[in-house]
């Protein structure tokens, strides 16, 4: 028994590793031939959570970047720019993430800007926040969420309620928090997210385990448990 699950490990993680090389080996043919698809910055998000290697990935992203940039895909300029930006604050590099993104907001805005605008703006909260910046996060994750509203962005809508509930987790403001871990609970269970769900339960039973109501507290966690036993966890480049 012990040896079949020996086996089983190690297959899991071979096929994790031959799925990372063939992910570097057809980014790099890509950008060898100057080609930019669609997939490519997908691959690029693959290939950091696979292998966890975020400067190989930053090159990746910025030659992806050069390449949008020759054909002149102004959509993916916008989505290598973030990407690459996403990816500084994923290292920890506040501070280089926020001067990427404030830069891209002050650019003339083209004709995908819309697109991505909302997006920009809660990347440029979530480094505020992370640099405990926590007025100039409440600002700029309430600009966002107005405009996602506008917009009907609903997957990006139970991202944002959760990345407010973080932020008055860290101004220690469990009322609030518990507010918007239920908004994003709620949006999840209408777009049937089950690993949304599955994350939002669990800070719905910290927040009520701060609140003291461990009945509550212990009835969420099961809940994330039945909802997605797998824990898949969260996904970063939302």
């Amino acid at each position: 028994m012990k040896q079949n699950i020996i086996l089983t490990t190690f297959f899991a993680l071979l096929s994790i590793a031959i799925n990372a090389q063939v992910e570097r080996t057809d980014i790099n043919r890509k950008i060898a031939k100057n080609q930019f698809d669609a997939s490519l910055v997908d691959q690029i998000i693959n290939y950091v959570q696979t292998e966890n290697q975020f400067d190989t990935a930053i090159v990746y992203a910025v030659k992806a970047n050069e390449i949008a940039k020759i054909i002149k895909d102004e959509n993916s300029i916008l989505k290598t720019k973030y990407t690459i930006a996403s990816l500084y604050h994923l290292q920890g590099q506040f501070k280089v993430a926020l001067t990427l993104v404030d830069k891209c907001l002050s650019e003339p805005p083209t004709l995908f800007f819309d697109n991505y605008k909302y997006k920009f703006i809660k990347l440029k909260a979530d480094c505020h926040r992370d640099l405990l910046e926590l007025e100039l996060a409440e600002t700029n994750y309430f600009q966002s969420l107005d405009i996602a509203k506008q917009k009907n962005e609903q997957h990006f809508l139970s991202k944002l309620y959760d990345a407010i509930g973080q932020l008055y987790d860290i101004k220690n403001d469990n009322q609030k928090a518990m507010q918007y871990y239920l908004l994003s609970y709620d949006n999840d269970k209408l777009l049937n997210d089950i690993n949304g769900q599955s994350v939002s339960c669990c800070n719905i039973a910290i927040t009520y385990s701060r609140l003291l109501d461990w009945d509550q507290s212990i009835a969420y966690a099961q809940k994330a448990i039945d909802i997605d036993p797998k824990g898949v966890g969260f996904q970063p480049f939302n």
